[in-house]
């Protein structure tokens, strides 16, 4: 047996990576080593049993997670392992390009992404004349329904679509758009993969054979229809190794269920149970603040992380009179750690709940000249140029895609606008064929009968012409459609010379990353690139180091960072206003257990009395969250501002009604927040000028003793100097109204 499989492992952890046999479910806190534990437990399948490689399965839920896994397992097995390692989509689409046929597809379908989808959700609302539901109302009533691995027959027939007849109705005409168009949507992937294996049963055998050890990441964040998949497979072999946290399970909004993980033990019982509960990532005090803050849910197992590292510094609670001074808090504190402690831009992060909380402190973080990314906004596949590049690719490979033919059948413009769109439209309905082939029609058409004949004619050579060069390489194909196109002269319109060529770069790095796929890759067709593009909805931004990120928690599950900033923890902020029952509000305290857990050394949680969102300036208490999250290994740290001092009394949330529907009782001694305290003027005893004071410059203040000024703002008499003192952490002053001296 190869001991070096488990060396470096806990004992827990070698325990659970020598349990080989029957169902198996791992809880694993953050932080816990749990990817560690899944690869290792691969390789001693492989090593030690001699497991063959592609009779094991590994499924994971993202590129990033799966990326890991995989150099993981080429560093212990070697890179021709041929372990299974895929995300849930990936892997039913393997299975579905391989048998799409038994299900009324061809290999080559597309996958349609959200923005796909909507436009043909809108060809057909507008097909129908339908004006008293939403698009988007349809769209999620039908993701949810796929989410539960309903299709559009069991749909029609469940008490929904008996009491929403309309909405059924469209189900069933999104499924034949979709259809017509050889295309699936994300959900599509898994219910058509459970469909395939449900009713084809010598395909499911053979998969179910092939398949001896199964293993799932992130179990948590299953839906029901992963969740059958899963169990389908695992049928014969029943060597189903489950990892998860219900503590980490915050996508509930988005199907997840978190009785997946809650009764694994009551689905399989024989099934062994392991608990990963030390966690290698952050501090005691950090570890102590999660688990005071997550023992207040009941929709759980039961589990305390437990920290391996030394204690480090105390969390740090930070009260604010609003946002704005919240946002200067933050970047003040910034500016010392890295002035003081030497951090650098990449080790900060700022979460917050939801993306409009963090406007007043973006806007901040620019102002003060800090490099910063956005998670959540724009992604790199999500820029108009790369998508109509990547729309000419998808008609390329599959001339069926109506989704695709629409994006480029006018762009750059040739003279194709709506009338002869619809022109072509008319004919793709009229004999239930897809708008390319509508296209050829029309192109052979009298000119009387169809003005854009010359413009269509021109298209569908053009299209023919590149369709040829399908099966070269990739990067080929697309500098084909740039010269071709005359695409880079499209975008010099209405655009800055500036942006034009940004926006052109940006092509071209996608066609550097086509050409480092086929160079990767052992499948390096035009198919799977396209498909590793659309599969791809986590890739983010092109990723600049020296970066603060600013994002919101979902973004960043998975991530760690040195200094975490949980801002905006008010009530009605986070937890959410939109949380009402106990269901609800237990789900806003995981993802805030999921967000202070992304910190490794230091951790800052703030909130602010009043708050701007959504053009009003309201006033709100602080999060439930703080108080159940406090300890003995945390402070206090009040904020003091140009002589205020703003101090928070903390609150109860257990009985009291308040305004946004919580069921709390706020402490008879606490009836309210004393948001506001008295301004203190402290008259001035120092002799110096005010321009002596700055940035480096060490201090010392009569009541707080020495310190370094970190930042000077304002102008003349108004100016601020910002203080780190050692014990006291960041303090705020008016320089002329202060009684402190040079050093």
């Amino acid at each position: 047996m190869d001991q070096d499989i488990f060396s470096g492992l806990s004992p827990i952890q070698k325990e659970i990576v020598m349990c080989t046999e029957g169902p198996v479910l791992v809880l694993a806190g953050a932080g816990s080593g749990k990817t560690r534990v899944l690869t290792h437990r691969i390789a001693h399948l492989v090593q030690n049993l001699r497991v063959p490689g592609y009779n094991i399965l590994a499924i994971t839920f993202t590129n990033k997670a799966t990326n890991e896994m995989v150099e993981r397992l080429e560093k212990m097995l070697g890179p021709d392992n041929s372990v299974w390692v895929y995300t849930f989509h990936k892997f039913c689409s393997i299975i579905l390009r391989k048998h799409a046929e038994k299900i009324g597809f061809k290999a080559g379908f597309s996958i349609y992404d959200d923005d796909d989808s909507k436009k043909l959700f809108k060809r057909i609302f507008k097909n129908q004349g339908i004006d008293y539901l939403t698009e988007d109302e349809v769209r999620n009533e039908i993701s949810n329904a796929k989410q539960k691995g309903l299709t559009a027959e069991r749909y029609t027939a469940s008490i929904d679509g008996i009491n929403n007849p309309e909405k059924a109705d469209l189900f069933r005409k999104y499924q034949e758009g979709l259809l017509q168009a050889n295309a699936m949507d994300y959900d599509d992937l898994l219910v058509n993969a459970f469909e395939l294996l449900n009713n084809n049963p010598d395909i499911a055998e053979y998969y179910k054979n092939k398949f001896k050890y199964i293993h799932v990441d992130e179990f948590q964040d299953t839906n029901k229809i992963q969740n059958d998949i899963t169990k389908l497979i695992a049928e014969k072999w029943k060597n189903l190794f489950v990892v998860g946290d219900d503590d980490q399970c915050i996508y509930k909004w988005r199907g997840a269920e978190i009785e997946n993980i809650l009764c694994f033990d009551q689905v399989y019982k024989e099934a062994k149970t392991f608990k990963l509960q030390e966690n290698y990532r952050s501090t005691p005090n950090i570890i102590t603040s999660a688990n005071n803050l997550i023992k207040n849910n009941s929709e759980r197992h039961e589990k305390e992380l437990v920290a391996q590292r030394n204690s480090g510094v105390r969390v740090e609670y930070l009260n604010s009179f609003n946002d704005l001074q919240e946002a200067q808090q933050i970047t003040s504190i910034i500016y010392s750690l890295k002035y003081n402690n030497n951090y650098q831009n990449s080790d900060f992060a700022i979460l917050v709940r939801e993306a409009i909380a963090g406007n007043a402190i973006e806007n901040r973080i620019r102002e003060a000249g800090i490099s910063y990314r956005v998670l959540g906004g724009y992604k790199f596949y999500e820029r108009k140029e790369i998508l109509d590049v990547l729309a000419y690719l998808r008609l390329v490979s599959n001339p069926e895609d109506n989704a695709a033919f629409l994006r480029v059948v006018n762009y750059p413009k040739r003279g194709m606008g709506g009338a002869a769109v619809d022109f072509i439209s008319g004919i793709s309905t009229e004999k239930g064929i897809s708008l390319f082939e509508a296209a050829c029609i029309a192109a052979d058409l009298d000119e009387v009968k169809f003005r854009a004949k010359a413009q269509t004619i021109e298209f569908v050579e053009l299209m023919r012409k590149l369709i040829s060069k399908k099966n070269t390489a990739i990067e080929c194909i697309i500098r084909y459609i740039l010269e071709l196109t005359c695409f880079k002269e499209e975008l010099e319109k209405g655009q800055t010379k500036e942006e034009a060529e940004t926006r052109y770069e940006n092509i071209l790095f996608f066609e550097k990353q086509a050409k480092q796929f086929q160079l990767k890759n052992k499948d390096s067709s035009l198919d799977a690139f396209i498909e590793s593009v659309t599969l791809a909805p986590e890739t983010k931004e092109i990723e600049s180091e020296g970066c603060i990120t600013i994002s919101t928690v979902h973004a960043v599950k998975g991530l760690e960072f040195p200094v975490v900033f949980v801002a905006a923890c008010e009530e009605g902020v986070f937890p959410s206003q939109q949380s009402i029952n106990k269901e609800e509000v237990e789900e806003e305290r995981r993802v805030m257990y999921v967000a202070i857990t992304r910190a490794k050394d230091r951790l800052y949680v703030s909130n602010a009395n009043r708050r701007f969102r959504y053009g009003k300036d309201e006033f709100h208490y602080p999060s439930r969250f703080i108080s159940e999250m406090k300890a003995d290994g945390s402070r206090q740290a009040f904020s003091e501002f140009g002589g205020r001092k703003f101090e928070e009394e903390r609150i109860s949330f257990s009985d009291r009604e308040d305004d946004y529907g919580y069921n709390g009782s706020v402490e008879k001694a606490n009836e309210c927040v004393n948001a506001i305290k008295q301004i203190i003027h402290a008259p001035s005893v120092y002799n110096e000028s005010i321009e002596d004071y700055k940035t480096g410059k060490r201090i010392k203040h009569s009541r707080y003793g020495e310190g370094v000024i970190i930042l000077i703002t304002g102008e003349e008499d108004d100016k601020v100097a910002t203080v780190e003192f050692p014990d006291l952490g960041i303090k705020k002053f008016v320089i002329k109204n202060t009684p402190m001296t040079l050093l």
